[in-house]
């Protein structure tokens, strides 16, 4: 907990004396921080681990691509589709982790509630170019794991292209009929509908934080 924070919260039960409502209070104010800064370090740590996952799958994309450079095919595509896919996760875990990283409890409500609702609007465009680009992109994943292993082009199984195609077509719906439900969510009212949809592309850990310094932000207003 902040050394400032932690020294106006003893300088204040010193001064509620006896006020048990007071002073309880108080101790209900420092758990909201410490489970606050406990969540905010959560937010952090779990983007380490995707940073990590990143940068093998940039890897592995950027080798499958650099060997089908004189054959610019699908297999090629793939590659680079993945390789893109591995530079998005690490750039995103970056910049969530610093933001969270920075967020203090103890700081003034309404700058921890814009650093939280940036790292919120960061999360949800990870939760759609990332998230939802899995509709799409399990077809290159497996290919290119495939070829990494073995060396064999998946899609030479597939030369007349409709397997692709469909399967293509039905990520591409998936992912605009989602996208098409939370606009319509919006714009009739149905916030909470289109509130479940954003959280459940942000994730856990996003709302975890976020309901964490919400808490501080009530005691705050008290």
């Amino acid at each position: 907990m902040n050394t400032d924070l932690l020294r106006q919260i003893l300088a204040e039960i010193e001064a509620e004396g006896d006020d048990m409502p007071g002073l309880r209070a108080l101790t209900q104010r420092s758990r909201a921080h410490r489970q606050a800064s406990d969540a905010t370090e959560a937010l952090a740590d779990s983007r380490i681990w995707q940073i990590l996952i990143g940068i093998p799958v940039l890897l592995t994309g950027a080798s499958v691509w650099a060997d089908q450079l004189p054959h610019t095919g699908l297999l090629f595509a793939s590659g680079v589709a993945f390789h893109i896919y591995g530079a998005l996760l690490i750039a995103f875990g970056v910049g969530i982790r610093l933001l969270a990283r920075r967020i203090d409890p103890a700081a003034p409500v309404i700058e921890t509630q814009e650093r939280m609702a940036q790292i919120r609007r960061i999360a949800g465009i990870e939760g759609w170019v990332v998230g939802m680009s899995w509709w799409v992109l399990w077809i290159p994943a497996i290919v290119v794991l495939i070829y990494t292993l073995s060396g064999f082009d998946l899609f030479r199984l597939a030369s007349d292209g409709s397997w692709l195609i469909a399967n293509l077509a039905g990520g591409v719906i998936g992912t605009t009929g989602l996208w098409l439900i939370r606009r319509w969510a919006r714009a009739s009212g149905r916030g909470q509908l289109a509130e479940g949809i954003d959280d459940l592309l942000t994730g856990q850990r996003v709302r975890d934080a976020a309901r964490a310094l919400d808490a501080v932000r009530r005691f705050a207003a008290n």
